[in-house]
């Protein structure tokens, strides 16, 4: 198999669910939850800065004073869960995924994205099969009046993230601005075959909600093959308003697909064709 078709294969399996409908909540109707106002010395040290406690996440995510992170939930419990895949009777464990703190237009804010793994009704804990995913919803804060305040609770699913039925906490989440947009660059990684295949899940905010634009791969390494790269936005051009992404590869790739010759790799470009953004070509 060519490497072209193998990676096309792997970045397919991979890659994120489509977005369903994520209705927000109205701001006016949405008080306060118990957070510590945003001025308060221990939430401005780098350290410590706006690292919100799991449960009040989860509980600011289903409106619950007794939600706890890995709560078991039946979907028709949560307002507005149900639909696309997820159904009436459909039992969840609820947790925190990760948090992040992020600029958007020189405004400060906070996101919690909140995992859905769903239950195995014959087994009564998460399904664990290697094609199992986690839903990603998301509740996201901003400064209001000196006080950190739910602005958006999204949550029906905006994705899907992991593998073996779980998603673990990500690291070095990094933040690209795409045009008017914000976009959260959340490193994955998955095995195939022996094939590991790295990337880059593009979350974007726009102001109010996230949505996803899929899965970007940036590395993989097998016996002949070894490449990471970085994404960058691409100034000019572009597609349905948002730019052209270049991953800038470094690193080797088999030239000859009848044993091993390693040659340098080329760069690839990445597109946005109107629901995520897809290759487009290689240098």
């Amino acid at each position: 198999m060519k490497l072209r078709t193998m990676i096309a294969a792997l970045t397919v399996a991979s890659a994120v669910m489509p977005a369903h409908a994520a209705p927000l909540l109205d701001t006016a109707s949405v008080q306060a939850i118990a957070l510590p106002d945003a001025n308060r010395p221990e939430f401005m040290s780098p350290v410590n800065a706006l690292r919100f406690e799991r449960d009040k996440i989860v509980e600011a995510y289903l409106l619950s004073s007794s939600a706890r992170t890995g709560t078991k939930v039946d979907a028709r419990s949560v307002p507005g869960l149900m639909g696309g895949e997820i159904k009436a009777g459909d039992q969840m464990e609820v947790d925190l995924w990760f948090q992040q703190r992020f600029s958007h237009q020189g405004l400060e804010y906070h996101v919690g994205f909140i995992k859905l793994r769903m239950i195995d009704p014959f087994t009564g804990k998460p399904a664990d099969s290697h094609a199992a995913t986690a839903d990603i919803a998301a509740v996201t804060y901003q400064v209001i009046e000196n006080k950190w305040r739910v602005i958006s609770r999204q949550v029906r699913p905006i994705t899907t993230a992991g593998s073996w039925g779980d998603a673990a906490e990500p690291e070095a989440v990094s933040q690209m601005s795409l045009g008017k947009e914000t976009a959260l660059l959340v490193p994955g990684s998955f095995m195939n075959m022996g094939i590991i295949e790295s990337g880059e899940q593009v979350l974007v905010f726009n102001g109010s909600s996230w949505s996803t634009l899929g899965f970007i791969t940036t590395g993989l390494s097998d016996d002949c093959t070894s490449y990471e790269g970085l994404i960058k936005p691409i100034a000019g051009g572009g597609s349905h308003g948002r730019p052209d992404l270049l991953v800038e590869r470094t690193g080797f790739v088999n030239a000859d697909y009848s044993g091993c010759n390693p040659r340098p790799i080329s760069n690839e470009l990445y597109r946005f064709n109107g629901s995520e953004y897809v290759l487009v070509d290689s240098e």
